[in-house]
């Protein structure tokens, strides 16, 4: 063991390193670890940990880096923390900074934020949450992602929120994005405008938009709900033939091109007519 300066420094560790700082401790059987300086971090029976400064940081995981900060702590293998304070890292997790992260399923990661919690495996928060615990963004499932911004929770595996407020993905291969866009069915994609209402899939699979200022293609300033603006190409409606028309659940304002008469269907007052 070596201590190269400081104060009240103590290395029990068999080739374990303590560079100078004050009261930091290698403790009990930890071989090959290293305390860059600082104050009051400690190294506790584990092989191969870095903790490169900062105050009271903690690693117990053997292969684990803290590389600064305060309050910082790992608790399993080869986890790491950048900085900041009071984050949190588990085995093979990964927190960059912020404050009072937790990267807490094997292999989750924290670029940054506030308050942030990635309890699914090989989940991934870039960022965002806030101040408070309850503005914090939160993957459950398993190789999720949240991109940023607060209240977001993704909860289904290989669920996806980029960004925005009070948006939920539970289902697996969801997506929501904006305000309080409910993706809660597998494969579903909900996109939610500033409305301060809950807008949800009903069903698996579906792509939803409220957009109360209309949705515009090849347009930015739609006059209605749906404008489709081309002078290069059509508005294609769905080609069936007669039995796959009277094959599904119809109802008042559909339309089709009816492939057995090559004619226009229109579902009215509860009957397909031709015009």
């Amino acid at each position: 063991m070596t201590i190269g300066g400081g104060q009240q420094n103590e290395a029990d560790g068999v080739r374990t390193v303590i560079g100078g700082g004050f009261h930091n401790r290698l403790t009990g059987d930890a071989e090959y670890s290293t305390i860059g300086g600082g104050r009051e971090n400690w190294v506790s029976d584990e092989d191969y940990v870095s903790i490169g400064g900062g105050y009271n940081n903690l690693s117990s995981g053997q292969g684990s880096t803290i590389s600064g900060g305060q309050n910082n702590t790992v608790t399993s293998y080869g986890a790491s923390i950048g900085g900041g304070i009071g984050n949190m890292a588990k085995s093979r997790a990964t927190v960059g900074g912020g404050d009072h992260n937790s990267a807490g399923a094997t292999g989750a990661t924290i670029g940054g934020g506030a308050n942030n919690y990635a309890w699914g495996a090989f989940s991934v928060i870039a960022g965002g949450g806030d101040t408070l615990a309850v503005d914090s963004n939160v993957t459950y499932g398993a190789h999720s992602v949240v991109g940023g911004g607060r209240q977001n929770i993704a909860a289904g595996a290989s669920a996806t929120i980029p960004g925005g407020e009070q948006n939920a993905a539970a289902g697996r291969f969801s997506f929501a994005a904006g305000h309080n866009a409910k993706a809660l069915h597998d494969g579903s994609y909900v996109w939610a405008d500033t409305t301060n209402t809950d807008f949800e899939s009903t069903s698996a699979n579906q792509f939803l938009i409220r957009a109360g200022g209309g949705v515009g293609i090849g347009t930015a300033a739609p006059q209605g709900a749906l404008d489709i603006s081309s002078t290069t190409g059509a508005l294609i409606v769905p080609r069936m033939t007669e039995t796959q028309r009277d094959a599904i659940p119809a109802v008042n304002g559909m339309m089709i091109y009816n492939l057995t008469t090559n004619q226009f269907n229109f579902f009215e007052n509860g009957a397909w007519v031709t015009k």
